[in-house]
This record gives structure tokens, C-alpha cells and sequence, in this order.
């Protein structure tokens, strides 16, 4: 009987020693682990600026912002098509063709997507001007409405140490019609708060953007996170940012610029900062969209 019972108890160990083995052997994943993750940003709409007729910003040797934007737009589709799969990515232009703000503004709207990324390179008269900068719009009602690529405009904003503490932080702007009595009031009411979270995203990954940058453009030097009351921005109804690449009237960082590795760089720069906005949608719940859509 004892043999029998040491017998059993030998058996049972060789068993669970076994499915240990199994479960770490190679190619062998949990169910769980297979599993692609939860995805809050599913899909990025990345706007090359200017285009056609319109060239944008002209470079100190010729070149032309319109070409070199969408270059940096090629190279950020391509990046994110192999390191995110799961992301649907959207260019606005694919070709050299004019698209005007309200175009640019719709498709922003349309595709109801989580990111919108407008891309410039800045000029100057000063054509020792340089550096890279994010802005997110600045609903401030004394400020111009501009275009971006039209040199530096907007105002500095200190870059927080917490940017996921800061944008909590945020107030929602409520607009003046909601607190007119209306049958309409409620969805106005949704409407503006949709914006409002929308703005805090925006303050967000436009720092997220930039930390990711200063890592990807060693030795160059970062303008900050910027406000500004850009049409473009002021237009889209989802978290957006306008990204100023570097200033193409300075000639040294014209070439810089115009370089692939350059783009490649700033595409990963880009996907780290999509992860970390990622991560802020997961770990704090103050984000304006659900996890179901």
C-alpha cells in the first residue's frame, strides 16, 4: 500500500514537472499573451503641410517645406505601419496637391480619429534661427488666428514635470451658449466638454512629443511645448498638435532636415510618445474617450 501511494505521488510530480516544462518551452504563450493589447489610440490622421501651389516655408538652398513634410509623412506612416500594425494611419495628402484648411479640418473631424499631427518646418528671417517645437492650441480669443509655418507664433508654456498631473489639471472651457437656456442646451453642452478633453489630450501628448524628440535630436536645440491659436488646430475637435521640425532658412539644419535618417528618428520619437499617451489612457481614467468604441 505504501509503495503504491509513493508510486502515485511520483507519478503526479513527473506530471506537474511536465506542464511546467511545457508552459516554458519555447513558442508556447499564454492565451492571455497572444492577445494584441487594448488599444486606446486605433487611429492617427498625420497632416503634411501646405502643399501644390502653395510651398510653405522656402528653404535657405530652394528647398521647399510642402516636399520635405510629406517626405517626414512617408517615413511616419511606414514606421508606425511595422511598429503598430493595429494603428490605422491616414495622411492627409499622399501627393503634391493643395488642400485647403477647411479639407485638412474635415478629415480631421470625419475620421473621428484620436490623433491629429500637423507637420511644418518654420522659417525665418534670421537665418541662424533653429530648433524643433510642439504646439497645441491655446483657445485664447486675443490671440490671432494664424497658420502654422508662419514663424513662431503662440506663446511659451513651461513644460510640467508631470504632463499626465498637469493635464488633469486642465480646466474645461465651457462655451458662453451652454448657460443660455435651450432645448439644444445638452448637446452643446457634450459638444464643449468633448473639446475640453480633447484640449487636455492635446496639452499631453504634445509633451509626450517633445520628451521623445529631445531624446531622438541629441545636440539640437528644443523650443519648447508652445501655444497658439493656429487654424488647424482651432478647427479639429480631437486632440491635435502642430510640429515644427526646424527652421529649413537656416541652411545647416535645412540639410539636417531634409536627411533620412532624420525622418526615421523622428518617426520613432513619434511612436514612443503614441506609446506613452497610450499607457496615460490606461493608468488614469480622466480621458474623454471609452476603451469601447
Amino acid at each position: 500500500m505504501e509503495s503504491s501511494r509513493q508510486c502515485l505521488t511520483l507519478v503526479s510530480a513527473v506530471v506537474v514537472m511536465a506542464a511546467l516544462v511545457v508552459c516554458q518551452a519555447p513558442g508556447v504563450t499564454h492565451a492571455q499573451d497572444r492577445q494584441p493589447p487594448t488599444r486606446v489610440i486605433r487611429t492617427i490622421v498625420i497632416d503634411p503641410g501646405h502643399g501644390g501651389a502653395n510651398e510653405g516655408a522656402l528653404g535657405a538652398t530652394g528647398s521647399q517645406e510642402k516636399d520635405e513634410v510629406l517626405k517626414v509623412a512617408y517615413a511616419v506612416r511606414d514606421h508606425l505601419a511595422k511598429a503598430h500594425p493595429e494603428i490605422k494611419v491616414v495622411l492627409t495628402r499622399n501627393l503634391d496637391v493643395e488642400m485647403s484648411l477647411p479639407e485638412r479640418i474635415h478629415v480631421a473631424n470625419a475620421l473621428e480619429p484620436d490623433l491629429f499631427i500637423s507637420l511644418h518646418m518654420n522659417a525665418s528671417r534670421n537665418v541662424e534661427a533653429n530648433g524643433f517645437e510642439v504646439f497645441f492650441l491655446r483657445a485664447d480669443k486675443s490671440m490671432p488666428l494664424v497658420t502654422a509655418g508662419e514663424g513662431t507664433w503662440g506663446r511659451d508654456f513651461d513644460a510640467p514635470s508631470d504632463p499626465v498631473e498637469f493635464a488633469e489639471g486642465l480646466p474645461v472651457a465651457l462655451d458662453e451658449s451652454v448657460h443660455r437656456p435651450s432645448a439644444g442646451a445638452l448637446p452643446i453642452l457634450m459638444a464643449d466638454l468633448e473639446r475640453g478633453r480633447a484640449h487636455r489630450d492635446s496639452a499631453l501628448f504634445a509633451e509626450a512629443l517633445l520628451g521623445e524628440m529631445r531624446r531622438a535630436f541629441r545636440g539640437r536645440r528644443s523650443r519648447g511645448v508652445r501655444q497658439a491659436n493656429f487654424g488647424v488646430l482651432r478647427g479639429a475637435r480631437v486632440p491635435a498638435v502642430v510640429v515644427e521640425l526646424g527652421f529649413i532658412s537656416n541652411k545647416e539644419e535645412e540639410a539636417w532636415l531634409a536627411r533620412p535618417e532624420t525622418h526615421a528618428s523622428f518617426a520613432s520619437a513619434l511612436s514612443q510618445a503614441i506609446e506613452r499617451l497610450d499607457k496615460a489612457h490606461h493608468t488614469r481614467k480622466y480621458m474623454g474617450r471609452s476603451l469601447q468604441r
